[in-house]
């Protein structure tokens, strides 16, 4: 980094400046991306095969992220997104028992399980960002979101899945 050779340029991406150690900021310019519009990435995912109503509603959801939809189109990613839109179903009727029914496929596949709940939260956000697709209220979804993330931090501090998704249940379903 201190001396390249000519012509050869380094890309270091972070989510934030604090996530690149001081020394190496001080020798880089940064740059800062954001995601294209919902639009153009809704236009993406249209170009990438997906039907117009699904591409609307992950370029809402994923507030542009290109990447982070396409994932999501097919296969097992699309089946943990759309268990994350039936969690948040749940947490709008306050059903804890349909909640604990939707988790218990999850509760030996961890890193399911964490993608599962960061969707729910992403989806959750769209709430307080005024997406129409999410059934929770904004008011309701500010302390789903923090419930749901204490539970995803329980998780990667090797909690047990069973009691850590109960009390996320009985807590989401008040």
């Amino acid at each position: 980094l201190e001396e390249p050779p000519a012509g050869v340029f380094f890309l270091i991406t972070a989510r934030s400046a604090a996530g690149v150690m001081a020394t190496i900021r001080s020798r880089c310019s940064a740059l800062q991306l954001s995601a294209p519009a919902p639009e153009i990435c809704a236009a993406e995912l249209r170009r990438q095969g997906a039907a117009p109503a699904d591409a609307a509603l992950l370029a809402e959801v994923w507030q542009g992220r290109i990447g982070c939809a396409l994932a999501c189109l097919t296969g097992e990613r699309r089946a943990l997104f759309d268990a994350a839109f039936s969690v948040c179903r749940c947490i709008a009727a306050a059903d804890a028992y349909g909640l604990m029914k939707l988790f218990v496929p999850y509760e030996k596949e961890r890193e399911s399980l964490q993608t599962l709940l960061a969707d729910t939260v992403q989806i959750l956000r769209g709430s307080l960002a005024g997406v129409g697709a999410c059934p929770v209220t904004a008011a309701a979804a500010v302390p789903a979101i923090r419930a749901v993330l204490d539970a995803a931090a329980r998780l990667r501090g090797n909690g047990n899945a069973r009691l850590v998704l109960t009390g996320l249940c009985l807590q989401l379903g008040e």
